[in-house]
């Protein structure tokens, strides 16, 4: 390899050296992010975590208990819905529902089962929208009437600040 050609090679290399490391050095000064009232940029961070329960005592083939109204000026992000149903032994749920603005069905498993008792559990990972002022409802229907059937429903996710 003759001197000029080696002489080239290294300017080259040094070129592409300093240009790697400058550019983004140089970008990163430039760069500028504003987080302005106007148009605040979304975040996923639950800084203000949200958890509530609610029981249903059957009285017939379907029920339903409401949660807490989530606060003006606020939305809820439900992350999560756990359903925990006992009835009595042959009756099965022919849905399971979160209502917010529209209801969301979701799958309940038998669990176990005994002489006295069905147990099905739901514990779905979610991702539902509540505006501020609404209550959110679970909601329950049966295969047939249950008068010692019990529900619990819980949510869990968090409060997001609405302008």
């Amino acid at each position: 390899m003759t001197r000029s050609k080696w002489n080239w090679m290294v300017v080259l290399f040094l070129f592409a050296v300093c240009t790697l490391v400058t550019v983004p050095a140089i970008a990163q000064q430039h760069v500028q992010v504003i987080n302005g009232d106007g148009a605040p940029v979304p975040t996923l961070e639950a800084t203000q975590p949200y958890e509530d329960s609610c029981i249903i005592y059957f009285e017939g083939d379907s029920g339903s208990c409401n949660f807490k109204t989530v606060p003006p000026h606020k939305r809820l992000v439900v992350q999560e819905f756990d359903n925990y149903l006992n009835v009595e032994p042959g009756l099965q749920p022919d849905y399971v529902a979160l209502a917010t603005l529209i209801s969301h069905a979701f799958t309940a498993t038998l669990m176990s089962y005994n002489s006295y008792a069905y147990t099905y559990a739901t514990h779905q990972e979610t991702r539902l929208y509540v505006s501020g002022g609404t209550t959110p409802i679970c909601g329950i229907e049966l295969t047939q009437s249950s008068y010692l059937g019990v529900d619990q429903c819980d949510i869990s996710g968090f409060l997001v600040d609405v302008p």
